[in-house]
């Protein structure tokens, strides 16, 4: 019995909950299969379901999907964005765009590019508490920190790495909501660079802290179940989001 049912829901059995991965695989096998025999020049149709985090759908795929619609009218794409990362099998995920490499090693990783990250704080908040010189002078600073931050910073100059321990009194859930916190003065954040483009980061009223220090290089990866097959969906929106972020922050 795949399924228990009851007067008021339906959900799955423990069969059915181990069944399931197994059978979106051989929807994505056979729906990878059908696009194959699509010709080259051909728009693409069906359902295709891509998660990534909110920053990177709305600073990076959002601008760019007008371009993606125009080529494939007919293709209901449905953007999961969160800062969660969703299992790929069991949410029923097509691709996944994530920053650095997953726990789970079953997943096929396809590298998009590199995201850097740098220290920023805002204007005003510099003037009041002063500019750090130096790596070790961070950790006099309010530090804004969320799960992707977390202390201690490790930060990479031209010549030397050096990590420290940071602190502040400001945890979010969110490395989106670290842009906005900076930009209100409450303290320095390790953001991605690709955050603002330069004259977004003018008109917040922010910049660059220690410019020439950045945290290690994280890899941008497309996660997929299995290997999309050339004239896929997936591959189709893998080569999307690739040239999307090519745009957004050149290599």
């Amino acid at each position: 019995m795949l399924f228990q049912r009851s007067s008021r829901s339906l959900s799955l059995s423990d069969a059915g909950r181990m069944l399931l991965p197994h059978a979106q695989t051989l929807i994505v096998t056979a729906d990878a299969a059908a696009q194959s025999l699509r010709d080259p020049g051909q728009a693409l149709t069906g359902r295709l379901r891509v998660a990534c985090s909110i920053a990177f759908a709305r600073r990076v795929l959002l601008p760019a999907l007008p371009g993606w619609a125009a080529r494939h009218p007919q293709l209901k794409l449905e953007l999961l964005a969160g800062d969660n990362l969703l299992p790929v099998i069991k949410s029923g995920i097509d691709v996944t765009l994530r920053l650095g490499a997953p726990a789970d090693s079953d997943l096929v990783q396809t590298p998009l590019g590199e995201s850097h990250s740098a220290v920023f704080g805002a204007v005003r908040y510099l003037d009041l508490r002063g500019r750090p010189r130096a790596v070790a002078e961070l950790a006099a600073h309010a530090c804004l920190l969320a799960p992707a931050t977390a202390s201690p910073w490790r930060l990479a100059g031209s010549e030397r790495e050096e990590t420290v321990v940071v602190r502040g009194s400001l945890t979010l859930s969110s490395v989106d909501l670290l842009r906005d916190a900076v930009q209100q003065g409450l303290g320095l954040a390790l953001l991605p660079t690709w955050f603002w483009h330069e004259e977004e980061r003018v008109a917040a009223g922010a910049e660059c802290v220690l410019p020439g220090w950045q945290a290690p290089a994280r890899p941008l990866l497309a996660l997929t179940a299995t290997r999309p097959g050339p004239r896929s969906k997936a591959a189709a929106f893998i080569a999307f989001a690739r040239e999307a972020w090519r745009r957004y922050e050149p290599s």
